[in-house]
């Protein structure tokens, strides 16, 4: 259902969602990730992908969703908030990365 949901919500604005910010204050994540600069954000991002960030729950949601393909809503929404407030990364890389294997 909730797949289905944001199949639809993506087709209708997938130029919005790639070109603005969720929430204000965010848009300054954007400039922050380089990937050939920032070894730092670099490696955090890989590590929150690989599911080796050192939380528990952020792990498990990471390494359930690189094997099944699929994630619970909860820990989805954990994970998420995670990478944009806790990383400090632009979300539009974790967004990319969910759309990947969701």
């Amino acid at each position: 259902c909730w797949r289905d949901y944001t199949y639809v919500v993506l087709n209708l604005y997938s130029d919005g969602l790639k070109e603005n910010v969720i929430r204000e204050g965010y848009e300054i994540l954007d400039h922050r990730f380089n990937s050939s600069a920032d070894e730092s954000i670099n490696e955090r991002l890989e590590h929150w992908k690989r599911g080796q960030t050192g939380f528990p729950l952020i792990d498990a949601g990471m390494r359930q969703l690189a094997k099944e393909g699929f994630m619970p809503q909860k820990v989805r929404l954990a994970c998420g908030s995670f990478f944009v407030e806790s990383l400090g990364v632009c979300w539009r890389e974790g967004m990319d990365h969910f759309a990947e294997f969701l």
